[in-house]
């Protein structure tokens, strides 16, 4: 299945958004090419990698096993990943169930579901933040969230009957479930696997999770 989603846009660079994908690329290109480790650096002649690169020996390793070229290799490897990750998941929610006949096959597909598959509530959060905003929050109130959520309403029936335009940007629909944290906290990135695995940066992070 996420071949297919690898397909629909193998790209290895997003137009405007950018990502991570050339520094991994050039990582998984260097640690394949190596002679000895620690690989060398493929930006600083003469030096080696000075960043964590065990992951890139795991993929490359499977590379050079199939003999493929490592630009078709970086596609394979996310669905890869994505797969192993979601078998991981089934085998675990199976296991747990013991020898139980009725409902392994379903805790394995809930799993698979929770974990490959679900994101988080990120989108709820971007729409009901975005319609607090159009409808203002014109009182204070002692009871916590009332006042948003009646600007909220208040927002809604701007948006249908007024036609408001949310005015949310095309990235934003995807990338605000990864920034959930509050700034004030340093807006730490919340990635989730659906995230990581559709953004498609072959990172240490990826690659540990099955």
């Amino acid at each position: 299945a996420w071949l297919g989603v690898r397909l629909l846009q193998p790209d290895l660079w997003h137009p405007y958004v950018g990502g991570e994908k050339p520094m991994d690329f050039a990582y998984f290109n260097a640690v394949i090419k190596s002679t000895w480790f620690p690989p060398y650096n493929p930006w600083l002649s003469g030096h080696y990698i000075n960043y964590y690169y065990f992951g890139f020996v795991i993929v490359g390793t499977l590379t050079k096993l199939m003999g493929t070229v490592p630009a078709t290799a970086y596609n394979l490897i996310v669905p890869l990943l994505y797969a192993l990750t979601g078998v991981g998941a089934f085998s675990v929610a199976y296991n747990l169930m013991g020898r139980r006949k009725r409902g392994v096959i379903l805790a394995g597909v809930a799993a698979v579901i929770f974990t490959v598959v679900l994101g988080n509530l990120g989108v709820v959060h971007l729409v009901y933040t975005r319609l607090v905003e159009i409808g203002g929050v014109p009182f204070e109130s002692t009871i916590p969230g009332f006042a948003e959520t009646a600007a909220m309403f208040k927002g809604l029936w701007q948006v249908i009957a007024r036609g408001a335009p949310l005015s949310i940007g095309n990235t934003t629909w995807y990338w605000h479930p990864t920034r959930i944290i509050p700034s004030e906290t340093g807006n730490p990135i919340a990635e989730f696997p659906a995230f990581t695995f559709l953004y498609a940066d072959l990172h240490a992070h990826m690659i540990a999770l099955p």
